[in-house]
């Protein structure tokens, strides 16, 4: 080794040494022996980094019986005024890394431009393999030394002609050099030669992820003959090169279609990290396991066995894992049943431990409905997930049912009575979104909260029975009364008359009240484009705007239709810009009641048909004129009529249905008041959005790269910030798909594909990013087409 070469000659010199001093001062211009240097195993080494004085303090503490190096990137004969006194007393060594190798009788080429070649690359050679022994050295300058050949070779990776191209002789070089540096030696087999050198690589890596050499594929590797590091990490910088990406994922596909993987992939399916880990193998694996698993905690042990896999996924470790929409809804999937098993294993609930954190269970169960699991080849995770949700709303609200029983008036939280006049106020609009369950209210208060910083969130609990007319009535005023009529509905009213019932007449109660206030509903509000007509709303000191969208899609189809529930957030979010535009400067978000949405096909939570006298019945409560009816939590009807409202326990319910409101669980009753207020009457300026520059096009599918500044506040993987729209344009024309994404805060990748049939080598387009809200440009950039593409492509 050259480091123990260095350290011999130092201490010759220091014994042959007459001076007092164990210091080596090594003088060395240019750095050649620094790596060597600071590896060294006999020395104390101090490095000179422009300060004398450090040195000099360094030296005079040192236990002056071991032997010191100085090492000084200098010239010997530069002033060193502050160590003249040791410079004295001590060794000075100088020399060149050439003359040192060459005087432990490693042999140079004779040819002067080939040693002036060598020398030149002599430290980045060094450092790369210092613990080499002599031998090595000779046999490394027996051949020529190619100039760059990392480089150049990762250039013949993507054109591969061109070395089939070269002279014989050069060739030969590239051939010989890639077979000494990795073992893989193609000579007799030119043809797709980078295609045969990287399925090489991957085989080379599931042997070291494995070492299942028992496998028959790994069996034609010679180990011995391999260079094990350089061809890992010659992989990984493959997998991470935009444009040698494209053939290690043909080399990947082509093993695929050579080789049974599936027995492999199985055995060792948590330690390969290729490619060839096929994700149809993987998933329909996983997808088997699932269809065979006979309980919730086999389901639970079987994904949190794929864990580290799906993580790996999840992250991009791969190369087309951000093709494949599964391994992020498996990796969200994860963190559900995790928070589920966190959530079993406490012994009490407290409500602000769900308001905190165990919200996310509800939120992650309605994404996971957006999801089409059959698409994937997982059909059977579904099922499972309706399981353990089920499971955690029966929990949960059986011991929420516990707390409503012993405090019926959760003095932590505010009811919603009599809530928004005490908001009226100058350039205040307000939002009434009916059935705005808390976690709905979350989600939005985080996309808000990334764009308009003055914003927050409270937790209130809605009034009972948690349905649309007792709880808008509530919230306008606490002058109420009620009525039972015609035995089939509950009417309220305020105490002067005022049938407060429906919604019309609850408008005209808030317009005789606020005279300057102005009523729309929310998608006549959106779709307001003159400027005539956004001008009409500065006339009005307050606005309201109505939206009962939420509830309307959950009545008529369900737990079905909860995925469009995420556009119906960002509708939201428009008007609030919109708002902002006009001129005011707070907006309160409220609602009436939540909501609980399952799907029951089995009817373990519905209840016989009820034997008592009931007048009024709907899915999750019921009227009686009787004060005690068993297994049923009970409240007398304020304003003293002789009705009591019952209330089944947990989820259970009277009427069949999917999407249920009117009982006393935590997603009825638990309602968001969200507030943005904007100090200085403008829309904070929203996220830049910028394309990363592209070096060019190669493939007919490309990835493009876009940067978001919005900094991450530690928001749920599910909360996006911003829906764009990106495609590719050639003369005012597009020529690519134009995918709409969620913009995350940071880094976000995209996979664009042309569909012009032919395009010309040098081309330049245009790629554009546009707000899909406001179709405002964010950001173009113009990138080269580095290929032919014609009509057959």
């Amino acid at each position: 080794m050259l480091v123990n070469k260095l350290d011999e000659d130092l201490i010759e010199r220091l014994n042959l040494s007459k001076n007092n001093l164990p210091f080596i001062f090594f003088f060395d211009k240019k750095q050649d022996f620094r790596f060597l240097i600071e590896n060294s195993k006999r020395f104390k080494v101090i490095v000179y980094n422009n300060s004398l004085l450090e040195v000099k303090y360094e030296l005079l503490r040192y236990d002056k019986e071991n032997p010191v190096v100085i090492y000084l990137p200098l010239d010997e004969n530069e002033d060193l005024m502050y160590l003249m006194d040791l410079l004295v007393c001590s060794t000075k060594y100088h020399n060149t890394l050439y003359r040192f190798m060459e005087s432990l009788g490693i042999i140079f080429p004779s040819n002067t431009k080939k040693r002036k070649q060598i020398i030149k690359l002599l430290p980045s050679m060094v450092k790369e393999h210092f613990d080499k022994p002599l031998s090595f050295w000779n046999e490394e300058f027996g051949t020529p030394v190619i100039k760059d050949f990392h480089k150049k070779f990762k250039e013949l990776l993507i054109n591969p002609k061109n070395l089939i191209d070269f002279d014989f002789e050069k060739r030969n070089l590239f051939i010989n050099e890639i077979k000494k540096k990795y073992g893989f030696d193609f000579s007799d087999q030119l043809e797709s030669w980078e295609n045969k050198f990287i399925k090489f690589l991957c085989i080379v890596e599931m042997y070291v992820d494995t070492q299942d050499s028992d496998y028959p594929l790994l069996q034609k590797l010679p180990p011995s003959e391999i260079k094990i590091t350089q061809c890992t990490d010659l992989l990984i910088e493959i997998k991470n090169d935009i444009e040698l990406k494209e053939i290690y994922k043909q080399a990947c596909f082509d093993i695929q279609r050579e080789y049974d993987l599936g027995t492999f992939i199985e055995k060792n399916f948590e330690r390969v990290n290729t490619l060839l880990q096929s994700e149809e193998i993987v998933i329909s694996l996983i997808n088997k396991k699932i269809q065979s698993c006979n309980n919730k905690d086999e389901f639970n042990s079987i994904l949190l066995g794929y864990k580290g896999l799906i993580k790996r996924k999840t992250s991009n470790f791969w190369v087309r894992e951000g093709e494949i929409a599964a391994w992020n809804y498996l990796s969200i999937l994860i963190d559900f049943i995790e928070l589920l098993e966190e959530f079993n294993s406490i012994s009490e609930l407290s409500i602000n431990e769900y308001i905190q954190k165990f919200y996310k269970i509800d939120q992650i169960y309605r994404h996971q409905k957006e999801f089409e699991w059959y698409e994937q080849g997982l059909e059977y995770i579904s099922t499972w997930i309706e399981k353990l949700y089920l499971d955690f709303l029966d929990i949960i609200n059986t011991k929420f049912n516990k707390i409503f029983e012993t405090k019926p008036h959760f003095r932590e939280l505010k009811i919603q009575k009599n809530y928004l006049p005490n908001l009226m106020s100058k350039n205040n609009a307000f939002l009434l979104i009916d059935a705005l369950r808390y976690e709905l209210g979350e989600e939005l208060y985080k996309k808000l909260k990334s764009e308009f910083t003055e914003s927050e969130i409270k937790t209130l609990l809605a009034s009972r029975p948690p349905i649309t007319n007792i709880g808008f009535s509530n919230l306008i005023t606490d002058d109420l009364s009620y009525e039972i009529k015609d035995n089939k509905n509950l009417i309220v009213k305020k105490t002067s008359g005022n049938d407060l019932n429906t919604k019309r007449k609850r408008i005209d109660f808030l317009k005789e009240k606020y005279k300057k206030c102005g009523f729309i509903n929310l998608d006549k509000f959106l779709n307001l484009k003159t400027k005539n007509e956004i001008e009409k709303l500065k006339n009005y000191e307050n606005v309201i705007l109505f939206s009962n969208d939420i509830d309307e899609m959950g009545e008529s189809k369900g737990e079905r239709w909860i995925k469009f529930f995420s556009q119906l957030l960002n509708d939201i979010i428009k008007a609030i810009r919109k708002l902002i535009k006009v001129g005011f400067t707070s907006i309160h978000i409220l609602t009436d009641h939540g909501f609980l949405a399952f799907d029951d096909k089995e009817d373990y939570f519905k209840l016989e048909d009820l034997q008592e006298d009931c007048i009024i019945k709907k899915r999750r409560f019921f009227i009686s004129k009787k004060s005690d009816i068993p297994d049923f939590i009970g409240e007398e009807i304020e304003d003293d009529i002789g009705f009591y409202v019952y209330y089944p326990r947990s989820i259970y319910y009277l009427k069949k249905d999917s999407f249920f409101h009117g009982g006393i669980s935590l997603q009825e009753l638990l309602i968001p008041h969200i507030i943005i207020k904007i100090k200085d009457k403008k829309i904070k300026q929203r996220p830049l959005i910028e394309i990363q520059e592209l070096e060019g096009i190669y493939n007919k599918l490309f990835q493009v790269i876009i940067n978001s500044t919005i900094k991450s506040t530690g928001l749920d993987p599910l909360v996006r910030t911003r829906k764009i729209k990106i495609w590719g344009e050639l003369q005012n024309e597009s020529i690519t798909n134009i995918p709409i994404i969620d913009i995350n805060p940071g880094v976000n990748k995209v996979m664009l594909r042309l569909v012009k049939p032919s395009i010309i080598k040098g081309t330049k387009i245009s790629i554009i990013v546009q707000d899909n809200d406001t179709e405002e440009i964010l950001d173009k950039t113009r990138v080269e087409i580095k290929k032919e593409f014609k009509d057959d492509f």
